[in-house]
């Protein structure tokens, strides 16, 4: 597993810890308004936002055909528990949020790529 923050920051094997302070950091006012958490390119928890304005979470599960993003908003607490439990391989995760199917992968498009 891969914890990327805004594609600047790379960390192999993140802690739960490595999590909580990658997602407190996030500022929509500076150039580190992302991070996710990668099994692989296709395979991926993504979230945008910062803790003023909320969170916008989204995922990926083996092809763009399977994109997911979140209806709401979510706190920092909440947040992190999502991207915690992605980390250990719980599948709770999904039901902590209300996914919408078929939205644009907003990672494809904040890394520039087709």
């Amino acid at each position: 597993m891969l914890l990327v923050i805004c594609e600047d920051e790379k960390i192999a094997n993140p802690t739960e810890q490595d999590i909580s302070r990658a997602l407190r950091f996030l500022d929509e006012t500076s150039n580190v308004a992302f991070a996710s958490l990668e099994h692989d390119d296709m395979n991926y928890l993504l979230v945008t936002g910062d803790q003023r304005h909320g969170f916008r979470l989204e995922y990926q599960s083996g092809s763009t055909q399977e994109h997911f993003a979140a209806l709401e908003l979510t706190a920092i607490d909440h947040t992190i528990r999502v991207f915690v439990l992605y980390l250990h391989g719980d599948s709770d995760w999904r039901g902590l949020v209300v996914w919408k199917k078929g939205v644009p992968p907003l990672k494809r498009i904040r890394a520039g790529r087709p």
